[in-house]
């Protein structure tokens, strides 16, 4: 079997709470008082995996999910090593994110009120085993990865009624914010 370099899931998880919260922190700053604001709740990781499992069930799903919220942030720089979408939830005070780091992890979650959190990732599919076999006490199951075609990636691609150049066309390294 062969499998990519695997990530510890707790350390990814705390530099995405800091990376979150630096980025909200930036979307709310006010120049007048200088000072930006923080979430009440908590951050809710959904799913993390290497590139060549974007395309899963839980990754798409999620995708499909949020694309339609209001987005906050959609950003891609540091040669397009890092990417960061928030979206605003449409009638609760949560919001979805996604960070990708490298062009090779995505982790995706939510973080805010907590009841609203909990409803969105249990309205997500779970990953399912693909073969399982069952040998007495031990259970072996094994699940193949999902690549995702460029084409189909979303989630860090500003709506083109918003698009920064104003001709509908969404630019590689582009920064879109408003006010949460």
């Amino acid at each position: 079997m062969r499998a990519p370099a695997q990530l510890d899931r707790d350390r990814a998880h705390r530099l995405a709470l800091f990376q979150l919260k630096a980025l909200f922190y930036w979307l709310t700053y006010n120049r007048e008082t200088e000072l930006g604001g923080f979430w009440s709740g908590a951050m809710f990781p959904v799913d993390g995996t290497n590139k060549s499992d974007f395309g899963n069930v839980v990754q798409r799903a999620f995708a499909d999910r949020v694309i339609g919220w209001d987005y906050r942030l959609v950003v891609t720089t540091a040669a397009t090593n890092f990417q960061a979408a928030i979206r605003k939830h449409p009638t609760a005070a949560a919001w979805s994110f996604a960070l990708e780091w490298n062009g090779n992890f995505r982790l995706i979650g939510f973080f805010g009120d907590e009841a609203t959190c909990d409803a969105e990732r249990e309205a997500l599919p779970k990953l399912e085993p693909d073969f399982l076999h069952e040998d007495g006490p031990h259970i072996y199951a094994i699940r193949a990865n999902k690549v995702l075609a460029e084409e189909e990636d979303v989630l860090f691609i500003v709506p083109d009624e918003a698009a920064p150049d104003g001709n509908g066309t969404p630019q590689a390294d582009s920064q879109a914010a408003s006010v949460l």
